[in-house]
């Protein structure tokens, strides 16, 4: 697939934009400590732990994802937002290579994100390259914790690519984090556990969760 120019997300506010983009009953974004980070199939270094970008490309002037190990929820490495420069605008993505998927099933892309130091307008987000069924699972900025954020889609199309996005008004002094990103049929997925967490710490956007009641567990895809 072709890189495709960014196009930011509203400015409104990112709960606002999240809950306009994102399918009514799917979309979702759980608040941790997390006591188990569920399964899903991570897609090829999903998790970052070969300590590069290996599977992404960083296509942008403004701004790349790079593997660091400062911030971690899970393993030795998650991908940074690094922008370049302070902006407002379409910002910058990291671009997976394809990924294989069955056109007419529901999916679940999935991942944790840190975005505890971003202003409310600075955006950090997921989606799938602009395509017709395309979608966006969007961290809450300046939550001090990991988030888990996911969403379905049905693809129309044979392969897909995934985004790592930052844009809107970016501050290039602060730094978000996205780690261990799947794509998992619906059926297939098993979310991650909240663990003892203070009253309003676990915090379900959308009326996903009732979908996700009969899981079973699957393993990793490298």
């Amino acid at each position: 697939m072709s890189q495709r120019t960014l196009h930011r997300l509203p400015a409104a506010g990112v709960l606002a934009a999240f809950c306009a983009l994102a399918q009514p009953a799917s979309a979702a974004t759980l608040l941790g400590p997390f006591g188990s980070l569920g399964t899903q199939n991570l897609i090829a270094n999903g998790d970052f732990e070969t300590g590069t970008m290996a599977g992404f490309s960083n296509p942008f002037s403004l701004g790349s994802f790079q593997a660091r190990s400062d911030k971690l929820i899970h393993g030795n490495y998650a991908a940074r937002a690094e922008a370049n420069v302070s902006f407002t605008g379409p910002g910058f993505a990291a671009i997976s290579n394809a990924i294989a998927v069955t056109p007419g099933l529901t999916y679940v892309f999935s991942a944790f994100m840190y975005a505890g130091d971003l202003a409310t307008d600075d955006h950090l987000y997921l989606d799938l390259n602009d395509v017709p069924f395309d979608v966006h699972a969007i961290a809450v900025s300046g939550i001090d914790q990991w988030q888990y954020v996911y969403e379905t889609f049905i693809p129309t199309t044979s392969s897909i690519n995934i985004r790592l996005v930052r844009d809107n008004v970016v501050n290039a002094s602060v730094y978000a984090w996205i780690d261990n990103i799947g794509i998992t049929l619906l059926s297939e997925l098993e979310n991650p556990v909240v663990a003892a967490p203070a009253p309003g710490a676990a915090t379900l956007l959308g009326a996903g969760l009732l979908a996700f009641a009969a899981r079973r567990r699957v393993r990793r895809s490298g």
